[in-house]
């Protein structure tokens, strides 16, 4: 088959899943759709205001409660967010075989797969940051003073979050898009949908 017949059957099918969800649920698909493209918690997180003034001024244990605090207040917000998140993905992709966009239903439907994504995608992240943060700990040698190390350590430390973030993006990109379709069709979880 071409690509141009693909595309045309592509396009054929999006103009009747777009035609058959009436306004109601082009405003529903708008709200999965901002929870999809990252509205969620990595720009609430990093929207959160960290001022010093905000820490008292002798550093005491009044200091610690407070970023203990605002540690805690980021958790929660990504994990509501990316908990959202994850389900909505298999509301989605739920829709798109159905053609219609029940939310509640589907959300209910969705829920335990949706935490087994969310589950999945925090443990490629924290091994990410943690294998970074190893190798970096390597290059420089253990040196915690940043005035300590030098130039080509710091080059050598950027490339290496390069890769790792490159590796994780790639790694929920697949996910996403041929992972989850997987987990949905045969009620598989993440391990099982990429050995599948």
């Amino acid at each position: 088959m071409s690509l141009q017949r693909y595309l045309t059957e592509a396009g054929s099918l999006t103009r009747t899943y777009l035609a058959t969800l009436g306004v109601g649920g082009w405003l529903k698909l708008g709200v999965v759709v901002l929870f999809l493209g990252g509205i969620g918690a990595g720009n609430l997180v990093s929207n959160l205001p960290a001022s010093p003034e905000l820490l008292p001024e002798d550093g005491g244990p009044g200091a610690v409660e407070a970023i203990a605090a605002a540690v805690a207040l980021g958790v929660a917000i990504y994990a509501i967010f990316g908990l959202l998140a994850a389900v909505l993905e298999f509301v989605f992709v739920d829709s798109l075989a159905a053609r219609r966009l029940p939310i509640r239903a589907s959300f209910r439907a969705n829920l335990r797969p949706g935490v087994w994504l969310f589950a999945f995608r925090t443990a490629v992240w924290l091994a990410t940051f943690a294998i970074a943060g190893a190798i970096g700990w390597l290059v420089t040698g253990g040196v915690t003073d940043p005035a300590a190390v030098g130039t080509l350590q710091w080059v050598a430390i950027g490339l290496v979050a390069l890769v790792a973030v490159v590796t994780a993006t790639a790694v929920d990109t697949l996910t996403n898009g041929l992972v989850v379709p997987i987990m949905l069709q045969e009620d598989r979880g993440p391990v099982g949908g990429w050995r599948r």
